[in-house]
């Protein structure tokens, strides 16, 4: 069964005047959205969980007789047949992770962890919550924070199980927090976790530098305590300082990799596409054939290219700083440095965590020969095509290209051949078409790809590339809208959490994933943007 827009999964969640707020909840919350899967919101009073639940013929949590929530129902293939109904958020993680399963959609539990992270599940049910619950608690009892029919409910049930009034469990919460218990309990994890360290495996996450389910239990715990502090009990902005900001990081870290997932983001007014990789065939795969015939491992050459920085030759060019010959010499040359190549490969190998394969000795690369494939290996990809197009027909965004490219040095070649030549001869209307930019197609990204978008903003004329800051903000202010307003598509990692830094909403489009990249963005817009499709189960392509 695969739960689609038409038929999404069923999230029920308990109802407040405030917004989602329940720890648990917030754990399922997370996974469906980290996962990119459909689903559709039912809320339940706090007092109707029970009935509801049994009505529906869910399972009570666990293996006892409580009925609580979180609860999913996942469709049957049938939209008439029954749903599979589960119950409690660990259960139901587990479920996701089987049901739809990696890659199509991300893994919440890396493969080895589900010890691990029932572990964790219990650590955070069995302390770290309880240690907030004191001070939250209370919160979440207080007059116009939950719907008027919990409101004596939820505070009947807290006071029968401490045994006093909420308000005489606030003053202690008060105190104790005031002495530090919950910090040292949190603290106590952060410090486990500082034994990454120790063998250079720390990142931001609880497994270092990928996240996992065990990132979004903490973070549910924290969206609690966001949801339910008031003015004169500011909890999470204490929370997010303890141990230099350690929990600060965790959240934006984890909204990094899946987006806006507490406030509800603004509506999207405008969507930048990517050239190379995404409206048009990806140079990349004409990078591979050239490695293959030159006997390198797969992605040298690329892993060269990008590990140069912002003063190899790539990113010059890139930047309108090189004329077209001259790149050529400075290309080629430093791509033929086997000592830095091999040395930029074996640290790319060992962040993928992958074997070295033999590397070359020496190779020569032609720099001319390479860019021209490049540029003649670009095809528009029919399903980004067609999807721009209905965009355009809805006129409810603005689209706008958002590219790395060499515009200027076309009209530089075309109107004014550069003197500098180094060892290349040849005609400029010979060399334009070398590139396939000749006068049939425009130049790079011509007149009909140009047409496509109500504005081009190309790296070699502002001066500026991905995933430079600058030139994000440039297309931002060109077009009146703010980052968050923003979706981006893009073939490359490191220029879509440049993105997610500034706030936009990204989409990667991998070689041969477009058509599952135009399915997202259809399912995230709610505009039919492919053929014959009414919803998808999505793959999430956000943390590379």
């Amino acid at each position: 069964m695969v739960a689609t827009k038409d038929n999404p999964i069923v999230f029920f969640d308990i109802i407040s005047k405030e917004g989602p707020w329940s720890p648990n909840t917030w754990k399922t919350r997370l996974a469906l959205t980290y996962k990119r899967l459909p689903y559709r919101v039912e809320y339940v009073s706090y007092p109707d969980i029970e009935p509801t639940l049994k009505r529906l013929g869910a399972p009570a949590t666990s293996n006892n007789t409580r009925y609580t929530l979180p609860v999913i129902a996942d469709p049957a293939d049938d939209p008439n047949g029954e749903p599979t109904y589960i119950a409690d958020s660990f259960n139901i993680a587990l479920y996701l992770d089987e049901e739809y399963p990696s890659p199509t959609y991300p893994r919440l539990f890396p493969p080895g962890t589900r010890s691990f992270h029932g572990l964790l599940a219990e650590h955070i049910s069995a302390s770290l919550v309880p240690a907030l619950a004191p001070t939250m608690i209370p919160l979440v009892a207080r007059s116009g924070f939950l719907d008027d029919k919990a409101e004596v409910f939820y505070r009947r049930k807290w006071e029968t199980k401490f045994g006093k009034p909420l308000e005489q469990v606030a003053e202690e919460g008060h105190q104790g927090w005031a002495r530090g218990e919950a910090q040292a309990k949190w603290n106590a994890l952060g410090e486990l976790l500082d034994l990454n360290k120790r063998t250079n495996e720390a990142g931001p996450f609880v497994m270092g530098s990928q996240i996992s389910y065990a990132d979004l239990m903490l973070v549910a715990a924290f969206c609690w305590t966001r949801r339910a502090e008031t003015d004169d009990r500011k909890a999470w902005q204490e929370i997010s300082q303890w141990q230099g900001g350690r929990w600060g990081t965790l959240w934006s870290e984890v909204e990094q990799v899946i987006g806006c997932f507490y406030d509800t983001p603004p509506p999207i007014k405008a969507v930048f596409f990517d050239i190379g990789g995404v409206v048009v065939k990806s140079p990349l795969i004409a990078i591979h054939i050239y490695e293959r015939e030159k006997g390198l491992p797969k992605d040298w050459l690329n892993v060269h290219i990008t590990r140069r920085g912002e003063k190899g030759a790539w990113q010059r060019f890139e930047r309108g700083e090189l004329e077209l010959y001259p790149f050529y010499t400075l290309f080629g040359q430093e791509l033929s440095d086997t000592k830095l190549g091999n040395q930029y490969y074996r640290e790319w190998c060992e962040s993928k965590k992958v074997a070295v394969p033999t590397l070359p000795d020496s190779v020569v690369i032609d720099g001319r020969e390479l860019f021209g494939r490049m540029m003649r290996s670009a095809e528009l990809d029919p399903h980004v095509l067609g999807a721009i197009h209905r965009l355009r027909a809805s006129k409810k965004f603005r689209i706008v290209a958002l590219t790395n490219n060499y515009s200027a040095q076309y009209e530089r070649i075309r109107d004014t051949p550069p003197s500098e030549t180094g060892s290349y001869q040849f005609s400029p209307e010979a060399e334009l078409e070398f590139l396939g930019w000749g006068a049939s197609s425009g130049g790079p990204a011509g007149p009909k790809i140009r047409a496509l978008f109500d504005d081009f903003v190309d790296s070699s004329v502002v001066g500026s590339r991905k995933p430079e800051p600058a030139i994000y903000e440039y297309a931002c202010t060109s077009n009146g809208v703010v980052p968050n307003e923003v979706v981006f598509l893009d073939d490359l990692g490191l220029n879509l959490r440049a993105a997610r830094k500034l706030g936009m909403r990204t989409i990667h489009v991998p070689i041969g994933g477009s058509r599952e990249a135009i399915a997202e963005l259809q399912e995230l817009i709610g505009i039919q943007l492919l053929d014959g499709d009414k919803g998808f189960g999505l793959r999430h392509g956000s943390k590379l």
